[in-house]
């Protein structure tokens, strides 16, 4: 397996064990009042194996990269949110995006860049450590593209309308936000983590002033294969304060 010293069934069993230790570690932080503590957790254990990262899959989104070669974007300035191990802000950089990529967990910030530098050291990205909702004030509305896949339904519910006006800040006048998560139907329940979202949820970045110009449902490509949604809104081309 590309990125881990496992055997296929050793990997097979890892990563399985590496969902049950994510709920565990989400449950716990969650109980002591630290509700995104489990992140850095999570990355520290797996002490450099893939495996034990349950959505590390050593590719980018097959969404995304094809959504990329349709899109008809120039080039110009892009934000990686909750980056990882900075598969998705490779093939930014690939396609000639000047990337910018961040992670709340210290942890994957420096495994991603140490990948980057021994895998694809032609990628050319910039990793941070921060806070999505604590943002460095130069980032707002500094990004032509922003991409989102799979944090905001790792989030708890009550943040989630506070996630996505943060990821919104970041698009620049006239700037593309686009979205990658898991679907569900309105009245259905979440059982969680992560916490699939529906169309009524994505409903909050209209709310934090973008407009919606892409929506698809799409299925990944699993064995099972998932239920998912791709969204895509557009700032609006004017200036505003994002503070």
């Amino acid at each position: 397996m590309k990125d881990s010293k496992l055997g296929p069934e050793a990997y097979a069993a890892s990563r399985l064990a590496s969902r049950q230790a994510a709920n565990e570690l989400q449950d716990r932080f969650e109980t002591e009042g630290k509700p995104f503590g489990w992140f850095e957790a999570l990355y520290a254990r797996a002490d450099g194996e893939r495996a034990a990262i349950p959505w590390a899959d050593a590719a980018p989104r097959f969404k995304l990269e094809a959504w990329l070669a349709q899109s008809g974007l120039g080039a110009g300035r892009a934000v990686d949110v909750g980056c990882g191990l900075g598969d998705n802000a490779r093939i930014l950089s690939a396609q000639g995006w000047t990337v910018t990529a961040f992670d709340l967990s210290e942890t994957a910030i420096s495994w991603a860049r140490k990948r980057m530098a021994d895998q694809f050291p032609k990628a050319s990205i910039e990793f941070h450590t921060a806070d999505l909702f604590d943002l460095p004030s130069i980032w707002r509305g500094a990004f032509e593209l922003v991409h989102e896949t799979y944090n905001l339904q790792a989030l708890p519910r009550d943040k989630v309308a506070d996630a996505m006006r943060y990821i919104s800040s970041l698009a620049a006048p006239g700037g593309t936000v686009v979205v990658i998560t898991r679907a569900r139907d309105r009245d259905e329940v979440p059982d969680g983590p992560p916490w699939p979202l529906s169309r009524d949820d994505l409903d909050g970045f209209r709310e934090a002033g973008l407009e919606e110009i892409q929506f698809e449902e799409f299925f990944d490509q699993r064995d099972d294969p998932i239920r998912h949604f791709l969204a895509v809104y557009r700032r609006a081309n004017t200036k505003r304060n994002y503070e």
